[in-house]
């Protein structure tokens, strides 16, 4: 689903903790008779503009993915994770990124098949299939 569809609706609140304060937005999804869901939620530090965590939701109301951005550096006047830390709790993992600092490059102009990730030599596909 679109985030431009109809039927979604859009708030932003303010929220702080310790460290920083931030905006959040959230967009829901009007399922009529005074019903909304919640599909996504953005967090955004507010003195950098950096997105810092991202979560989606489920029909059900769980959270499907919660993702956050940590270790800011500035790069060509954006703000880009050198932590990223990936939560799936219905899918049973959790996944942490590390980058270097000065290791990101924008707009470099990669061919695509620089985006084709190989598996190794003898490394085992599995390909998962849908819940049931």
């Amino acid at each position: 689903m679109s985030l431009d569809s109809p039927g979604i609706r859009i708030s932003m609140e303010e929220a702080e903790d310790a460290g920083s304060k931030y905006y959040t937005i959230s967009f829901y999804r009007d399922l009529g008779s005074r019903r909304i869901h919640t599909i996504r939620r953005i967090w955004i530090e507010r003195s950098q503009l950096a997105i810092v965590r991202l979560q989606r939701f489920l029909d059900d109301g769980r959270v499907e993915s919660d993702i956050e951005y940590s270790n800011m550096e500035q790069i060509d006047g954006s703000y880009l994770p050198l932590k990223i830390h990936a939560n799936r709790p219905q899918d049973g993992y959790d996944v942490s990124l590390e980058f270097k600092s000065g290791n990101w490059r924008i707009n470099n102009n990669l061919p695509d098949e620089a985006f084709v990730l190989k598996p190794p030599e003898g490394a085992e596909i599995i390909h998962l299939k849908e819940k049931i």
